[in-house]
């Protein structure tokens, strides 16, 4: 595991605990950069995560955002 972050952000209402790192897998002697990233909030007292993982090639920060902006979490 390298370049570990960690970090808060807020998206609309809701705050988010952000960690990410990057690791690589080794597949016919060649290592493949992977990617894993998380959002992560206590809503009611139940934590909610919304998490990616998977080669760096297939990572897009744009899905993510979106995702993440049309999420809704409702109280029962």
């Amino acid at each position: 595991i390298y370049d570990f972050q960690l970090s808060e952000e807020k998206i609309r209402s809701d705050n988010f605990l952000v960690h990410s790192y990057k690791y690589d897998e080794t597949v016919d002697n060649m290592a493949i950069p992977f990617y894993s990233i998380s959002y992560q909030t206590i809503l009611w007292n139940v934590v909610y995560t919304i998490s990616f993982s998977g080669p760096l090639a297939f990572y897009d920060q744009s899905v993510m955002d979106k995702v993440l902006d049309r999420t809704n979490f409702l109280k029962y």
